[in-house]
């Protein structure tokens, strides 16, 4: 539930406990003044997605291993390969999101188009201009079952391994990127 620029995640349907409070700043009115807060409804409970996903550690280690041999050109391929494999991961979770929650007739066909966000909602993570405030992915590691996965934060907010995405998904029609 929207709180202002906040996003309230409660414990269950119509809980008037607070789980966790997600803070979205706002964007200066030139910038069209919006906050991820606003693609959630005030008047009561919504759905708010969060998806964490990994390419795990093995692949990290490898990755340094690579450097650490002066092999940097294998290293360079597979440190792409990884970040691709990492962004496809998230996409198809939020896909996945979207046909679960019925909206998923919106999303364009052709493969080109989605990567253009064709499709309904959005998919933010922490440290981008829409939510700049990298300590706020704390959360969803808290929520998740993040230790399951070996994905851990480092002291300031870094996501370990490396080759690790959080994000917060609104499934609201006009929720687009934007910065703040």
């Amino acid at each position: 539930r929207r709180s202002g620029d906040d996003v309230v995640v409660l414990p269950a349907p119509g809980s008037k406990e607070e789980k966790v409070r997600f803070r979205f700043p706002r964007a200066r009115k030139e910038r069209g003044g919006r906050s991820i807060a606003d693609f959630f409804r005030d008047d009561r409970d919504d759905v708010i997605g969060l998806l964490l996903v990994t390419m795990g550690s093995l692949v990290s280690q490898r990755i340094r291993e690579l450097k650490d041999a002066g092999s940097y050109t294998d290293m360079l391929y597979l440190q792409g390969i990884a970040a691709e494999g990492t962004e496809a991961l998230a996409e198809m979770l939020h896909a996945r999101m979207r046909k679960e929650l019925a909206i998923d007739g919106a999303d364009a066909k052709a493969r080109e188009a989605i990567f253009r966000m064709q499709y309904r909602g959005a998919r933010y993570s922490f440290g981008y201009p829409a939510c700049p405030e990298l300590q706020e992915q704390r959360k969803i590691l808290a929520l998740l079952p993040a230790h399951e996965l070996g994905v851990t934060a480092t002291e300031s907010a870094m996501l370990e391994p490396e080759l690790s995405t959080a994000a917060v998904v609104c499934h609201h029609p006009q929720a687009r990127y934007f910065s703040v």
